[in-house]
């Protein structure tokens, strides 16, 4: 329908165009997600730091905040 470029469009909504082509530099979280999910299921008490301990002796090295924050 309407063709604008991506500057004008950016323009138009006041937002940089550093918005628009961001692209995050996250990486792929699934399987720590996972093995977090089959440590907690059969233990629903656990908080986020119990997880976090069992992982880190398995061999996982994510921080405290990243599996608080997943």
């Amino acid at each position: 329908m309407f063709d604008f470029r991506v500057r004008r469009s950016c323009r138009l909504l006041q937002m940089r165009n550093s918005t628009w082509q961001y692209r995050s530099q996250a990486c792929d979280s699934s399987a720590i997600r996972q093995r977090m999910r089959e440590l907690t299921i059969p233990r629903p008490w656990f908080g986020y730091e119990q997880p976090h301990v069992l992982m880190r002796r398995e061999g996982w090295r994510d921080e405290r905040n990243r599996v608080h924050r997943l």
